[in-house]
């Protein structure tokens, strides 16, 4: 059963220790098409973030996987996986809109 895709968005990943520059990043079997994790200089691991775009079509509503492979580099690739954050926008079922409500009265919705 094909599930309804949600639009685009961004997965944010932080990472530690990173020795190539091989690895994909897969959303629901779909290779991202952005270059996805930089290598680091070897011996000097850091905590990095990336910022990778997931183009429209990939996220679906429900369940998503989120599958990071090592590439075409025949050596392992110890590294740590810290955080990873998946952003999206869809629109609201009938707000025929983005689904944000500039007009709200501030002293029922706090502030923005």
């Amino acid at each position: 059963m094909d599930r309804e895709p949600v639009g685009d968005g961004y997965l944010v990943i932080q990472v530690y220790g990173v020795d190539f520059r091989t690895h994909r990043v897969l959303v629901n079997g779909e290779d991202l098409p952005q270059f996805d994790i930089a290598s680091q200089q070897p011996g000097r691991p850091v905590w990095e973030t990336w910022l990778d775009p997931i183009e429209e079509g990939i996220l679906r509503r429900g369940r998503n996987t989120i599958r990071i492979m090592h590439g075409s580099t025949p050596q392992p690739d110890n590294f740590i996986v810290g955080n990873v954050v998946v952003h999206w926008r869809e629109e609201a079922d009938g707000s025929g809109g983005d689904g944000y409500d500039r007009y709200r009265n501030r002293d029922d919705h706090g502030d923005y």
